[in-house]
């Protein structure tokens, strides 16, 4: 709930000499987004005001003068590199205040389950304990693909006004560098629907890895495809998650024929939303075979760690104990000793949220770790 006044902001900006028509114009509209729960913005300006951070900064952000991120890759859980994009320290904090008091209080759909109070790998898998078929399609650079005109119809569907909803979009975009989709019609922009010539591109910017505000956006703008993914699985009687990327469907009574079928159905949905399936991910599995929901077995009463994620965290913890935190590093390939320390950190904090004894063994082994400087 915004806590703006519309008899304080009367009152002060009679005192500033604004117009008596410009303070009923802006008066009304503050109390149309109070009403609806919202925080009272009326323009770029303002929000910089807000934010504490300079107008001209968040306008040329706006206008895509300047990339404001920082690129570096991060070592994924299941292998490999993911890409993360990390905005300069002003964009940051203005992004925080957009998902703290704009984003936080919208709705996600019932089968999203990450990225919103409550939700989490662990309550994904629940849904899916004790199933005999499972069905798994990954999406393919999830929040990259989730544009910005998707984006732009999430403000305006919560009731921002079009120009503010179109900067607040730009705020939480980034400009696609150097991507080859940028090839394809749905990332060009329109010139001709621009009416501030600064804010023209040739280019539709992406939701950026690494952003606050990006989870959540792609939570919001996957609404109705969670809605479609829904009438799927009611149709074959079967249970669906879409945790972020990862989407798992479930049932008792399934075979590969209506498997195969499902998938085509999903992989339809996805691409008549902007979204591409990766096929190396996608996977049916029957009964006998090792059922794994994000990362957690589900083939029994409750979600377990699997036996790859605990050896491979027990092997960690036992070289960096024995051989030194820098020799495992150089050898495992891991590029800073503090980033190796918070990936154990997040191993063992993840696997306290399914098995708690396992997650209080490893935390002694880490903390009798030498970090050496790091550990003061």
């Amino acid at each position: 709930m915004s806590n703006w006044s519309p008899h304080t902001f009367k009152a002060a900006a009679l005192e500033q000499g604004v117009s008596a028509a410009s303070i009923q114009k802006l008066a009304a509209e503050g109390e149309r987004l109070r009403l609806k729960e919202l925080p009272v913005v009326f323009t770029l300006g303002h929000l910089a005001a807000i934010c504490d951070v300079p107008y001209r900064y968040l306008r040329d952000i706006v206008s895509r003068e300047f990339d404001p991120y920082r690129v570096f890759n991060i070592r994924k859980r299941s292998g490999g590199y993911r890409q993360i994009t990390v905005p300069e320290p002003a964009l940051m904090r203005v992004q925080k205040w957009i998902h703290q008091n704009i984003l936080l209080s919208a709705t996600v759909s019932p089968i999203s389950t990450a990225f919103s109070l409550g939700a989490g790998p662990v309550k994904n898998a629940e849904q899916h304990q004790g199933c005999r078929w499972l069905v798994k399609v990954d999406v393919t650079s999830f929040f990259e693909s989730v544009s910005e005109r998707q984006v732009y119809r999430v403000f305006r569907g919560v009731g921002y006004p079009a120009l503010l909803s179109f900067e607040l979009t730009r705020l939480c975009t980034r400009f696609p560098m150097g991507l080859s989709k940028n090839k394809r019609r749905r990332w060009r922009g329109n010139h001709k629907v621009y009416s501030i010539l600064p804010y023209t591109a040739k280019l539709i910017g992406h939701l950026p890895q690494g952003a606050p505000t990006s989870p959540i956006l792609a939570n919001l703008v996957c609404a109705k495809l969670d809605t479609r993914l829904m009438e799927l699985a009611s149709k074959c009687g079967g249970v669906i998650t879409r945790y972020a990327d990862d989407i798992a469907f479930s049932a008792s009574e399934f075979d590969r024929t209506r498997a195969k079928a499902l998938i085509a159905d999903i992989t339809a949905a996805l691409i008549g939303f902007g979204f591409r399936r990766n096929d190396a991910k996608t996977h049916v599995v029957p009964p006998g075979a090792r059922r794994i929901v994000t990362g957690l077995l589900v083939d029994s009463g409750k979600p377990r760690l699997t036996k790859a994620f605990r050896d491979k965290l027990r092997f960690h913890l036992y070289h960096a104990r024995t051989k030194g935190v820098r020799v495992h590093c150089e050898k495992r390939k891991f590029r800073s000793l503090l980033g190796f320390r918070e990936h154990l950190r997040g191993l063992i904090a993840y696997a306290g949220q399914v098995d708690l004894e396992f997650s209080r063994v490893c935390r002694a082994e880490f903390e009798a770790i030498d970090w050496g400087i790091l550990g003061i």
